[in-house]
């Protein structure tokens, strides 16, 4: 199954011990934590973010951050998240803005702070496998909010948007599709039928949750990640099997009048700028007289190619986007380009894509050699959703996405080649 993991996680992962020394330990109260920073996740920015910091504050003040420093600092798989660390402080230095977006953007870093963090979690008693659980609840509770906000129960945060308790639908979307995967894949390896029905129970809800979003990325994830979902469903055998079951999700989703009315909306939009002057339609000029007839992400994927190619070695620097394109003839500042690699690239050049794609390697080459233990898979889902959800949206500078991918990284050294 690729990658061993260390002795003490080969001796103790099937074991579950007594709940109560998770409390009594001081790596529990990271892991209680971070529990539910995770099951806040779904939730909105000011929970999950509270209960991370008070995280991080334990593993510090416990002595964990010493007590398992070699669980990252021999770790050569955390190599690019130094790298991610620096660019965006080197990038200040030459950043057109550095005391705006730019510090605001290297701020961000602190949250690989949560993959130390999580990487000094033991796999005693299956803990690492709470995340998962939490995660679960924290969606389940959303989607709950979000069904009553659809049925008119309760009034939506936003009109027409009905996203639970959170505002925002971007990262809901990816984190939706996250749980779907999972849930898939603890279908699959359960043993007992009432399992198999409460995990499928639970990935229906989280696809139809997402089929009352507005996020237009989380269908595209959803579909593009679905093949997964429907091989986990057919037991991974028989490919018919899985294609039919393919057909049958994404039919799921298309049912629904949002997720219709959405696609039918991007449809025209695109129609529409193909008609209007070619400046405009190949996105060289922003339009600004109609806002139905423009598609912002060719505009801005344009010129973040455009100034990536104009400083291929560097980029713009750290939150340099916005001013670079205005300077550029672009006509409208944008804080990035909605792609997780264009900001890479125009802010640092080809160090920032080497740098996320190095890591993206590492995780998705990590979850893939494990994929059949729980804590590979998600690995390897959590890193699926963000690579994918990240081709339409910067995820990597989304609190919420940030924070999951943080989380992911740091479940790497479960599978480290040699006990620490």
């Amino acid at each position: 199954m690729g990658d061993p993991m260390t002795r003490e996680d080969k001796t103790t992962t099937r074991t579950p011990g007594p709940r109560i020394q998770i409390v009594r330990s001081p790596e529990g109260w990271t892991v209680i934590l971070l529990c539910g920073a995770l099951l806040a996740l779904p939730i909105g920015t000011s929970p999950f973010t509270i209960l991370g910091v008070s995280a991080l504050a334990a593993w510090i003040f416990t002595g964990e951050i010493w007590r398992k420093r070699n669980r990252y600092l021999r770790e050569a798989r955390f190599l690019p998240v130094l790298a991610l660390v620096l660019l965006p402080w080197i990038g200040l230095i030459y950043s057109p803005d550095p005391g705006g977006l730019g510090l605001n953007f290297a701020e961000k870093t602190y949250y690989w702070l949560y993959a130390l963090a999580a990487a000094g979690i033991s796999n005693k008693g299956n803990r690492k496998e709470y995340l998962v659980k939490a995660l679960f609840l924290g969606l389940l509770l959303n989607a709950v909010a979000g069904f009553l906000q659809a049925g008119g129960v309760v009034p939506t945060a936003l009109r027409d948007r009905y996203t639970g308790f959170g505002k925002g639908y971007n990262t809901l979307s990816i984190l939706l599709v996250l749980g779907s995967l999972m849930a898939s894949y603890y279908f699959k390896v359960s043993d007992r039928i009432r399992k198999k029905l409460g995990y499928l129970f639970l990935m229906l809800v989280f696809i139809a949750h997402l089929s009352i979003l507005q996020g237009r990325g989380g269908y595209f994830t959803f579909v593009c990640l679905s093949p997964i979902i429907a091989y986990n469903l057919a037991g991974g055998k028989r490919l018919w099997i899985s294609g039919l079951a393919f057909i049958a999700l994404v039919g799921v989703l298309a049912a629904s009048p949002m997720v219709r009315e959405r696609v039918k909306e991007l449809v025209q939009d695109t129609v529409n700028q193909l008609r209007t002057e070619k400046d405009i339609a190949w996105g060289k000029r922003y339009h600004e007289d109609d806002p139905n007839q423009r598609i912002d992400r060719i505009y801005m994927w344009r010129w973040a190619i455009a100034l990536f190619l104009e400083h291929p070695f560097r980029g713009v620097g750290t939150g340099g986007f916005y001013q670079s394109l205005l300077a550029g003839g672009g006509g409208r500042g944008m804080a990035h380009p909605h792609n997780n690699f264009l900001h890479m690239a125009v802010s640092y050049g080809i160090l920032g894509v080497f740098a996320l794609a190095w890591l993206f390697w590492v995780l998705l080459k990590t979850g893939w050699r494990n994929r059949g233990h729980p804590v590979g898979f998600f690995i390897l889902s959590g890193a699926l959703v963000v690579f994918v959800g990240g081709l339409v949206d910067t995820h990597v500078l989304d609190a919420g996405s940030a924070f999951l991918l943080a989380i992911v990284t740091g479940l790497v050294p479960t599978f480290q080649r040699h006990p620490i």
